[in-house]
């Protein structure tokens, strides 16, 4: 999970959203426990397009991830994925990246 000082939070903090990692206290990169996920309750998740692809899109991350489904985002399968290098980095692009998140956050289908 990514948290405080990662760079997904500022992006989440861009288009109004608060990041439940921030919310809780978590710093950096660091692994997230079952129970830890359960905790934060998360409305939608934000991950990079590479990880969702390997676990196999949202049906797969769900199967590998039971206690994801117990939170608002696996209930309602409200998962956005984005290219690594557009969450992780900032540069030309951002404000694009920024439009496209915010369309997929609080307009899904919107996006042409």
């Amino acid at each position: 999970m990514f948290g405080e000082g990662s760079g997904a939070d500022s992006l989440i903090e861009a288009i109004g959203g608060y990041d439940v990692a921030e919310e809780i206290g978590w710093n950096g990169m660091k692994p997230l426990t079952d129970e830890g996920l359960v905790s934060a309750q998360p409305d939608l998740v934000l991950m990079m397009s590479g990880g969702l692809e390997s676990a196999g899109g949202v049906d797969g991350l769900l199967e590998r991830l039971p206690a994801l489904a117990e939170t608002p985002a696996g209930r309602h399968r409200r998962f956005v994925a984005m290219d690594d290098a557009d969450i992780l980095g900032f540069g030309p692009a951002t404000a694009s990246v920024l439009e496209a998140l915010a369309v997929a956050t609080y307009a899904p289908g919107e996006l042409s």
